[in-house]
């Protein structure tokens, strides 16, 4: 195990306390041949006393969860978060409420309160050996992620370790065994006891680590395992969505989370849009509204910034809208009516090209076409609303006169040029369009 210096200074100051050891994440990591910075520590002591045994030190103590005993030490620019040993009592609704806490307990009795096997793996630093109560080193070569305990008491203890697990399994390419995510499935319900920051937060940290194929696989486990049913109370159904292979643009953010949630199961959701025919602006801003409606609900568990939620209806009406186009003009119109979308959201420069699914490839291909043979926009055009007005266009029908010149430049009626544009609003045929 690679261990700082600090980290072996400060096991030797417990030595005569108690022995110190590395638990979870850093140890598991470790054995994956896995790099992290994040390091969790635990003994015997309890925190009043590591603060009386490091207070006259180089190692400053802040205790920032008395209830639990958490203690984060830092040295320099290197932190670990202490814990002591401890057993917790919950309430058994999913809310990991712990009613009763007891410490001065054995590591034996602290193993049980952890998670899954595979962060349940103890490393005592002082004599450099591993401790593995219940094989938990095999379960993490042979690419195994079941509870400690029953899985039953594990996730009505705190029913984000269903989301944990899902994480886990999706980040480090492992099997779930399948009590454990049958069990998941069974106590999902719980999931609308926690928080709505927990779970947004447990949803970034798994983006902050997939690539795109991963947040498909992320998505789909969430699904089997029952946490979109319970969050969204929306059956997962495929219906008549279809994934095909292409080149996608995938941005690791949240929005792109729920942009794959909805494009893998919400799609039957929209159904009551399917018989609207998109043949304007005015069309697709109708659309839009009832998408926006719709798609809110799924929302209401999730704590979500303002911005984030306008980002994913703004993708979600524009993925919805895409199948509803009928001929090349509808889907020119549409690309540029979200350019600002696609501009920033889906070709920004964090952006990274990944092979694999979505229907939003073929717009961005098309748009990325567009944009450097034709305008995009009424004011790309080479005519403007007071040209229009001098040639005797009234204020009120300017908008409406330059986005039908818009259209006709798109679909090649009309070459984007002063007198080419000005003598089609001379002859007035935009009134017949």
């Amino acid at each position: 195990m690679i261990i700082s210096n600090n980290l072996k200074k400060l096991s030797q100051i417990f030595h005569n306390a108690s022995p110190l050891y590395i638990v979870g994440g850093y140890v598991r990591d470790f054995l994956l041949s896995k790099h992290t910075i994040d390091v969790d520590i635990c003994s015997s002591l309890t925190t009043n006393e590591v603060v009386k045994l490091l207070q006259d030190t180089e190692f400053k103590t802040n205790v920032v969860n008395e209830k639990l005993g958490t203690v984060i030490i830092s040295i320099d620019d290197e932190r670990y978060e202490y814990t002591p040993f401890r057993k917790d009592n919950y309430s058994l609704d999913g809310s990991h409420s712990p009613s009763n806490i007891t410490f001065n307990v054995s590591l034996s009795e602290d193993y049980l309160r952890r998670d899954f096997t595979i962060n349940a793996i103890y490393y005592d630093i002082e004599n450099d050996k591993l401790i593995d109560i219940a094989s938990s080193v095999k379960d993490l070569e042979n690419g195994i992620i079941k509870t400690v305990r029953e899985p039953e008491i594990t996730f009505t203890e705190d029913a984000l370790r269903i989301l944990r697990m899902v994480r886990q399994a999706v980040v480090l390419g492992f099997e779930i065994d399948k009590n454990t995510l049958f069990t998941g499935r069974k106590c999902s319900n719980l999931i609308k006891n926690l928080s709505k920051e927990r779970i947004v937060e447990e949803f970034k940290k798994t983006i902050e680590k997939v690539d795109f194929d991963g947040m498909l696989e992320y998505v789909d486990l969430l699904n089997e395992s029952g946490v979109i049913g319970s969050l969204y109370q929306q059956k997962a159904v495929l219906g008549n969505y279809k994934v095909v292979d292409g080149l996608a643009v995938y941005c690791p953010t949240i929005e792109f989370l729920y942009l794959a949630i909805f494009e893998r199961y919400f799609y039957n959701i929209l159904d009551f849009a399917s018989d609207v025919k998109i043949d304007s602006f005015k069309d697709i801003q109708s659309v839009e509204r009832l998408i926006f409606e719709k798609v809110d609900k799924l929302f209401e568990n999730d704590k979500l910034p303002n911005k984030t939620r306008k980002n994913i209806l703004e993708l979600i009406s524009f993925t919805r809208l895409l199948v509803e186009v009928k001929n090349k003009m509808q889907l020119d119109i549409l690309l540029t009516h979200y350019y600002n979308i696609i501009n920033t959201l889906l070709l920004a420069r964090q952006s990274r090209i990944m092979v694999r699914n979505t229907i939003i490839i073929d717009a961005v291909s098309r748009f990325m076409e567009l944009q450097d043979s034709m305008p995009m926009r009424v004011t790309d055009l080479d005519v403007s609303g007071v040209d229009l007005q001098n040639l005797g266009v009234k204020k009120e029908e300017t908008g409406e006169v330059l986005l039908k010149l818009l259209e006709m430049v798109i679909i090649g009626k009309v070459d984007n040029n002063h007198d080419s544009l000005t003598q089609f609003v001379k002859e007035e045929k935009w009134k017949t369009l």
